[in-house]
């Protein structure tokens, strides 16, 4: 019989696959739509490489890697979009959603590996669910905006910084850290968020020598910074009697919210009551997950304040904005869920705690089937 550790890889190279062909199927059933089209049409075709990566982008996305690697896949596939405002492009609903295909799909394969190897069979299934019941993954699974990389580059920040808080010694841990935070950085401006949480929580989790503060922090928040204050910023309004929160829960569910705010509540007592010490990087990934929700609720509040309700014709707010949320609400509930699973010695004690997961998850897989179907990002 084959080992768990052939199993596992064999496992997660599969998800990789099968992530792949559900992205490209569901390229390959819908349209491009105006947001895919102005960006190829405005940031990326008539663009030189010099006003990609000196942030002089016409929109206020300033992501250079994401327009950069569209731009390289074009040139690969001798792509041009011919009058894309006016007719259906059959090529280019594929070749301008490769690069989101593949890193959404990357960071389905990348959480299933992690928490296999991790948590056992438990932890790389419930890793999966979580997933594919995230309404965002689906809506921007096949999208040509930089929505997937965000995505993939927040799951690998959050395993990278998992990792680290393990044990910081070991080697490439700071490499792989700076890596992802310079990913994050030079993908979307708003990721100054979760970098700065991160920051605090390696300096608590022990990362002192300022060469590595400095390739790790201060580097990919100047990044960021820097893109952020060239990019066009359009004065936003809120769709009527929408604000902070409903845009909040399109990225993480009321559910997984409640077990965010409730799970550590119930660790702690269990601690306290079976004098059973939880691992420190527990509360830290804890930390980092609280502080980038709650850095987000500020951003939005602040931009709910200063919103103008009769500027129509700006950016309105949209969800997708803060498609970050929905990763990190994730990997929190999934390391709150398995550090209160091994918290609890006897298994019938584990059945309550997994009749809650349930009862987080099985509702949310239903509505994702509807919604999926509803918004016919399957095939229609």
């Amino acid at each position: 019989m084959l080992s768990d550790k052939i199993i596992k890889p064999i496992l997660a190279i599969t998800v990789l696959v099968a992530g792949l062909w559900v992205g490209s199927s569901i390229a390959m059933h819908k349209r491009l739509w105006l947001d895919e089209i102005y960006s190829q049409t405005s940031s990326i075709e008539p663009l030189s490489w010099q006003q990609i990566w000196s942030g002089r982008i016409p929109e206020g996305n300033n992501s250079p890697l994401f327009y950069s690697i569209q731009k390289v896949l074009c040139q690969a596939f001798h792509y041009q979009g011919v009058d894309l405002w006016q007719q259906d492009d059959q090529p280019g609903r594929l070749i301008l959603r490769i690069d989101p295909i593949i890193f959404m799909s990357v960071a389905l394969a990348l959480l299933t590996w992690y928490f296999l190897a991790l948590e056992g069979w438990a932890g790389g299934a419930l890793a999966v669910v979580l997933f594919i019941t995230s309404h965002m993954v689906w809506g921007y699974w096949a999208e040509a905006r930089p929505y997937a990389m965000v995505v993939m580059g927040t799951v690998w920040q959050g395993l990278a910084l998992h990792r680290f808080l393990k044990d910081r010694t070991e080697t490439g841990r700071t490499g792989m850290i700076c890596a992802c935070h310079l990913f994050l950085a030079l993908t979307s401006a708003l990721s100054v968020i979760q970098v700065a949480a991160a920051s605090l929580v390696l300096w608590l989790g022990g990362m002192r020598r300022v060469r590595d503060i400095i390739f790790c922090c201060i580097l990919p928040l100047t990044i960021g910074f820097s893109y952020y204050s060239l990019a066009i910023h359009h004065r936003s309004w809120f769709a009527p009697h929408e604000g902070p929160i409903p845009l909040i829960l399109a990225n993480i569910t009321s559910g997984r919210l409640v077990a965010l705010l409730v799970f550590p509540v119930v660790i702690l007592c269990l601690e306290r009551f079976l004098r059973k010490p939880v691992e420190r990087r527990v509360w830290l990934f804890a930390l980092w997950t609280g502080l980038t929700l709650a850095g987000y609720i500020l951003l939005l509040t602040y931009m709910k304040i200063n919103s103008n309700p009769q500027a129509m014709g700006s950016a309105q707010v949209s969800s997708r904005y803060f498609i970050t949320l929905t990763p990190v609400g994730i990997m929190g509930m999934l390391i709150l869920s398995m550090a209160l699973l091994r918290q609890v010695r006897e298994h019938w004690l584990k059945w309550p705690v997994w009749i809650a997961l349930l009862a987080i998850v099985l509702p949310r897989l239903i509505k994702t089937y509807h919604w999926v179907v509803a918004m016919h990002v399957w095939g229609g």
